[in-house]
């Protein structure tokens, strides 16, 4: 076989031992981090914990995020209706949550206070928005009054069911 003098001949090519390594990928920065999370209020953690399969279809394979405001109504629903095997499955859940500290959007904070809405639900949609991330609620009423005064936020709404000790 004879070779063209315009083509390299194998022996000739670099091994691709030879070549330096590709760098390392960059550290991904927080906003890259949560774009992959997912925002929990209330009813979302009571949902995922009574393994509601369309719950759990929304966040499958997403890093849950919820507010200590959040938490500290999911933890009173816990201790205050739910049964022993309810209990397991809402620890096994809060083991998954990563919880930050309540830091709302002062656009979420500016809302004309109607009866649709209490403060706990400012400070639990306000953090979400102020992490520029989707919250998923069985609460559409917070949206709804969000949405009456112009405000859009990016919220995903799922059917409610049954709660704890129901």
């Amino acid at each position: 076989r004879r070779w063209r003098r315009d083509r390299p001949r194998p022996e000739d090519r670099p091994f691709e031992d030879d070549r330096p390594p590709p760098p390392p990928p960059p550290p991904p920065d927080e906003e890259e981090r949560r774009r992959g999370g997912v925002f929990l209020d209330n009813s979302a953690m009571i949902a995922l914990a009574m393994r509601r399969i369309d719950v759990i279809a929304l966040v499958r394979g997403r890093q849950l995020f919820t507010s200590a405001t959040a938490l500290a109504e999911f933890e009173t629903s816990v201790m205050a209706r739910a049964n022993t095997a309810e209990i397991a499955a809402a620890m096994m859940l809060m083991s998954q949550l990563t919880v930050v500290p309540d830091a709302p959007s002062a656009r979420v904070m500016a809302m004309a206070q109607t009866g649709a809405f209490g403060i706990n639900d400012r400070l639990i949609f306000g953090t979400a928005d102020a992490m520029n991330m989707e919250i998923i609620t069985g609460d559409a009423a917070f949206r709804n009054a969000a949405a009456a005064q112009g405000l859009r936020l990016n919220i995903t709404v799922f059917q409610p069911g049954a709660r704890f000790g129901e």
